[in-house]
């Protein structure tokens, strides 16, 4: 029993520093967007008129 337990607790230590490291990760990417459209926002396209 005390190793089923133990096996559980550290599953759930495993998905605790998996879902930091998703979110962490989920941020970084959210900065890294909002430099790249910073970054093309210099860029225009033009359209012509049909």
């Amino acid at each position: 029993m005390n190793v089923a337990v133990t096996h559980m607790d550290t599953a759930t230590q495993q998905n605790a520093t998996l879902s930091q490291e998703s979110s962490a990760a989920a941020h970084q990417m959210q900065r890294q967007a909002e430099e790249l459209l910073e970054a093309v926002s210099l860029f225009k396209l033009h359209q012509n008129a049909a």
